[in-house]
């Protein structure tokens, strides 16, 4: 009897131990799994890194970037055909306006405080020219000048020349704009024309000279994408992909790099004196000269969002009646960039004009008015959605 009990519970207990094996044993596969996922999803999103852009130049014994990663924003500024076939009129709900957060990096250069950290959105096909590589795309910015209006002294503003000139000597063109571009938008006068002049030195290496990528992010074209396409990722406009590009048409290849400086684009008027400054990403440009409203038509002050854009404008007088472009009277020049309106602030905008002596004057119904050759060119930055500031 005794034996036939120490049987059953070696019996039992066997039983025991083979179930618990059994439990075992998925339980391991699923780890087991799992760690297979993770490493097959670590491989499939490791970045891309990508050669220089798209011909042989020098490397530089150090790059310096700045460009901000951001992610796509809701609005698009352009269309989505080819350059031939784009349409004259460009419109876009305000209320779509993206209300993203500002990368530090853009807010320190205008003097703002930095936001909360966001998640970024992975591109592998998109990174940022530095030591490391990055899969964000840039998020779009409200960065903007708007921040930096305390008066910059002149000695604020020499200490400031001075440290640009030493980093320019060491090819650092990046961070000689990141020390420049707060104290141009606080100056006036002579002292503001200081900083321009070699604010615009610095962008013509990092802005207007296609070869150079210091701190611009490279977008890798993949295969169907279009030059819409990839500047609504930006939240820039099309055609500053073809200038800063130095492109002729819109035709792209997979593969090829793309030089991109993240916007949103904006715009800082100062009316007395008769200068307007471009912004991109909250950074400094270039400044144009204008002209405003005439005295008793006096152009507002304020904030405006740019609601649509015209190529070779029709002028509506404001007594009513209508003048195509390129007939005599129109007023509007080349290009008409128009305001959403506002209290106060009906039908005023951006435009050319056929009488360029009228430039640094008062003379306008309330519109800004800029030369030809520049607004053709500031049109090219400019998208629906970006904001435009009117100061004294």
């Amino acid at each position: 009897m005794k034996k036939a009990l120490v049987l059953l519970v070696v019996a039992v207990g066997a039983g025991i131990a083979i179930l618990k094996m059994r439990n075992v044993a998925p339980a391991a596969a699923s780890v087991a799994e799992g760690a297979s996922a993770a490493r097959s999803q670590t491989a499939a999103t490791a970045p891309v890194v990508p050669s220089p852009l798209n011909a042989a130049q020098p490397a530089k014994a150090q790059a310096v970037p700045r460009a901000v990663a951001k992610a796509p924003p809701k609005v698009g500024s352009s269309p989505g055909v080819g350059i031939a076939a784009r349409p004259a009129l460009e419109r876009t709900a305000v209320a779509q306006a993206s209300d993203p957060q500002t990368p530090p990096a853009l807010l320190a250069a205008v003097g703002m405080p930095a936001p909360a950290a966001s998640p970024s959105v992975a591109a592998p096909h998109a990174m940022l020219l530095s030591s490391t590589t990055s899969t964000e795309k840039p998020r779009p910015t409200e960065a903007h000048a708007s921040a930096a209006t305390a008066a910059v002294t002149p000695a604020a503003a020499a200490s400031a020349l001075e440290k640009a000139a030493a980093l320019m000597k060491e090819e650092k063109y990046v961070e000689a704009r990141a020390v420049l571009n707060k104290p141009y938008f606080g100056s006036h006068g002579e002292q503001a024309a200081k900083l321009r002049e070699v604010l615009d030195q610095v962008n013509k290496e990092l802005i207007f000279n296609p070869r150079s990528v210091d701190g611009a992010v490279v977008h890798v074209v993949q295969p169907k994408e279009r030059l819409t396409s990839i500047a609504k990722q930006y939240h820039v406009n099309w055609r500053t992909l073809q200038l800063i590009n130095g492109m002729t048409g819109d035709r792209l290849r997979a593969g090829q790099k793309l030089k991109v400086i993240a916007g949103p684009a904006s715009a800082v008027a100062f009316k007395n004196e008769f200068r307007l400054a471009l912004l991109l990403g909250g950074v400094y440009v270039k400044e144009y000269p204008i002209a405003v409203g005439r005295d008793g038509s006096e152009t507002p002050n304020g904030m405006f969002v740019v609601d649509v854009m015209q190529e070779k404008p029709r002028w509506y007088k404001p007594g009513g009646g209508l003048i195509e472009y390129g007939q005599e009277g129109n007023m509007l020049g080349e290009r008409w960039i128009g305001f959403a309106n506002q209290s106060g602030a009906a039908s005023l905008g951006i435009h050319g004009t056929n009488d360029e002596t009228t430039i640094r004057t008062k003379c306008s119904n309330g519109c800004i008015r800029m030369r030809n050759a520049d607004v053709i060119e500031f049109y090219n930055f400019m998208h629906p959605g970006s904001r435009v500031e009117i100061r004294d």
